[in-house]
């Protein structure tokens, strides 16, 4: 493996550590403000906004035309 695909796995990893204590049934880890540690340049929290972010904007800007596609072109999301 490269040294690029071994740190996208520890930010997986992180990643999936936080979601796992944020969203648990116990109130006592869930509300904790357990920090994980991280490097300098990359934040855990500031990934999971930008996630979260990222898919709040595509479920409220919906489907959109590609390149030369024009309207009304394609399905309607029901």
């Amino acid at each position: 493996m490269s040294l690029r695909s071994l740190v996208e796995e520890c930010k997986v990893a992180k990643e999936m550590l936080f979601i796992t204590l944020r969203d648990s049934a116990d109130k006592k880890i869930s509300k904790a403000s357990i920090e994980i540690r991280t490097g300098r340049k990359w934040s855990v929290t500031k990934a999971d906004e930008h996630a979260e972010s990222s898919l709040r904007h595509q479920l409220t800007d919906g489907a959109t035309n590609k390149r030369r596609e024009g309207l009304g072109h394609g399905q309607q999301p029901h």
